[in-house]
């Protein structure tokens, strides 16, 4: 992490007990941290449109979401996507619930270890994983496209495989309950 005045490392922290939006790319939540830790404590997380993720954090250090619940409705709107280019990606929520197309429920990348630790995951949609995790030595893939703008095509993401999914040795998945349909 970048060091800030005083010489102690940057981090983003938000803490939030209900968000939710309404409209095509809408995330309710995105922080790109840059070299700054991110760590994010949820409650009730949704959205409603096409193109709007739950969770979006993106950062060159540590990142840590917890969440209650995530749900979203519409396509390209996976519920959480913590991608760590030079660090850990940790994941811990209750329930986390995508419908539409293309929107993985979890979806946890980092260039150190992945924990997802989640209670229920529940997608529909076709190409919707329930968790993808990928960590540890394993090449990161670069980032999703960015968001179609608005009244503009949706860019499509890579093809995730279905279900429950960890690559890597230092890649721990936890899933009460996985369910995929489409």
């Amino acid at each position: 992490p970048a060091p800030v005045p005083g010489g102690s490392p940057a981090t983003v922290h938000i803490d939030l007990d209900t968000i939710s939006t309404l409209g095509g790319s809408s995330n309710a939540v995105t922080v790109v941290g840059g070299a700054a830790a991110v760590d994010l404590d949820l409650g009730i997380v949704s959205t409603v449109g096409d193109n709007s993720f739950g969770i979006l954090a993106i950062s060159s250090a540590n990142i840590d979401v917890a969440a209650d619940s995530v749900t979203t409705v519409g396509d390209f709107s996976g519920g959480i996507f913590a991608y760590s280019t030079g660090g850990n990606a940790v994941v811990t929520a209750g329930a986390v619930r995508t419908s539409g197309d293309n929107s993985a429920g979890v979806l946890a990348i980092g260039s150190g270890g992945v924990s997802i630790n989640v209670g229920s995951v529940t997608t529909s949609g076709d190409n919707s994983a329930g968790v993808y995790g990928v960590g540890n030595g394993i090449p990161v893939p670069p980032p999703p496209p960015a968001p179609a703008p608005p009244g503009g095509a949706a860019l499509a993401g890579p093809a995730l495989p279905p279900a429950v999914i960890g690559v890597g040795p230092g890649t721990v998945v936890i899933s009460g309950t996985s369910t995929t349909a489409g």
